[in-house]
Order: C-alpha cells, then structure tokens, then sequence
C-alpha cells in the first residue's frame, strides 16, 4: 500500500504509470485525482472536461446536459456542436428547430421569406400556411390573400367564390374586374347582362338608346320592332315605316289597300 511512489503516479494507494480514464494527474502531488461525475477524462482539474460521461455533452471544457443557443448534441461524439448560421437551434447541423433573428422557420430551414402559400409570422419568426382553400399566396395572416385559389378571385383584399353587382371574375387574372360603364352587371368586359337606369341592352352591350327597328321592354332590352317597321314603341305599334311601306293602324303595308291612298308618312282614306 503505497502512499507516494519513487517512479510513476500514485493511484488508489498503488503506484501506475498513467492515470486511468475519470482521472487525471494532479502533478504538484504526483497524484491521479478523479474528474467531476459528468466528465469521462478532463486535465488540469477535476473539472477541465476532455470528453463526457453518457447523457452529457462537452462544451468549453465542462460537462452538461443540455447545449446552449446555436449548438445542438451530438450524441456520437457526446460534444455540443455548433449549428449552421441562421439557425438558433437545431436538432443536426443543418436541421434547424428555430431561427435568429430576422429569419423564418419552415422545415427544418431558416428563411428570410417565406415559400408560396406560406406567411411570415413575426410574432413567432415561422413560416405559416395560408388558408389554401381560398389563398394561393398570403401576408400577414392565413386569410389576408395576395392572390386566390382555383375558383376564388381577388376582391377588395380578400378572395371570394362570387364577384359583387358590378363585377365579373376574371380568371386569366384571378381577380374580380369592373364591369365597363355604363352596365350594371356583366359575365366579361365585352359582355353587359343589365344596364344602368336609362340605358337599354343591346348585342350585348349597353346604350342610351336602342338602335332603329328595337325598342326598349319593361327589362331595358332593345327588342326588335314588327316586320318592316323602323321605328315602334312596342312590337306590336309601330311609329315609322322602313322604305316602300306605309303606316296603317300602327302596322306597316305595301301597297295600300282598297279604298285607301298614300299619305306623307301612312295610309289615308280616300274622302
């Protein structure tokens, strides 16, 4: 039972010619003294970690179980090691569980913008989806939509389903366009299906009066006049005549009939 030794270390009262591993030698006393119970081998002092016990993780010479921002464990090599910039943390080095600052999180990825259908949120610094039943693309919220989803159109910051009175979905664009004045409602640019009060439809389009030979219905469409009719009020009550044809009781004729002559713009009786 040695209690100092002429030639190597003294090691639980024996002499030995290196320190075992959980030792390290104390050289003022030539003695192997143990390290902390979280250090596997350290130097200098019981507490200079040269590598960790399992379930611990070596970091600037000391033992714990638990690495600190921008490192993650290694559970190899029983070490903390740093995580790839612009990671905050991470599970490997370049698997990111959160971001620094002025990055966003998705997947595993630090972002400085988020992906298609994705938002930045900043009060969480992730990457969040948008309502994909409505938004193609988002920010700020899940509904505040840039642009919308297959079926859905742009209006007034939102997406809808249904363009307002006014409106038409335009779906080249995505969005819900202004129908050209002066109609009151429309299926395209080209394409009016009511007017404004005091215009009449016609082809398609709205006007502030129907063409020769139509007349204006109860619904403001120009509908056509009687046969040879170039002007009515009604289908049935014709004011003008097209050429070669006379005006008789609100029905146009050619040539008159017995007992009646041509008039200046109808068919007069004979006195």
């Amino acid at each position: 039972m040695c209690i100092t030794c002429s030639t190597g270390i003294l090691f639980s009262k024996t002499c030995v010619t290196s320190c075992p591993s959980s030792t390290y030698l104390n050289a003022s006393i030539n003695t192997c003294v143990g390290c902390t119970n979280s250090c596997l081998t350290c130097s200098g002092t019981s507490s200079t970690c040269l590598s960790c016990s399992n379930g611990y993780y070596l970091f600037n010479s000391s033992c714990s179980t638990t690495c600190p921002d921008n490192y993650y464990a290694n559970d190899y090599t029983n070490t903390c090691d740093g995580c790839v910039s612009p990671c905050l943390t991470c599970s490997s080095s370049s698997a990111c569980l959160s971001c620094q600052s002025g990055y966003y999180y998705l997947n595993n990825q630090c972002l400085t913008a988020c992906s298609t259908s994705y938002y930045a949120d900043s009060n969480s610094s992730l990457c969040l989806s948008c309502n994909l039943t409505i938004c193609l693309t988002c920010t700020g919220s899940a509904n505040g939509c840039l642009t919308c989803n297959t079926g859905y159109y742009m209006y007034n910051g939102s997406c809808t389903n249904s363009c307002p009175s006014g409106y038409y979905p335009n779906s080249v664009k995505g969005t819900c366009d202004g129908c050209p004045f002066p109609c009151a409602t429309c299926s395209n640019y080209t394409f009016c299906t009511s007017c404004l009060t005091s215009y009449y439809i016609f082809s398609d389009r709205c006007f502030s009066a129907c063409p020769l030979s139509y007349y204006p219905d109860n619904s403001s469409l120009c509908q056509p006049c009687g046969a040879n009719c170039q002007s009515c009020i009604s289908a049935t009550s014709c004011t003008q005549c097209s050429t070669n044809y006379l005006l008789l009781n609100s029905s146009c004729t050619s040539p008159c009939p017995t007992g009646m002559y041509a008039g200046t713009q109808s068919i007069t009786n004979y006195d």
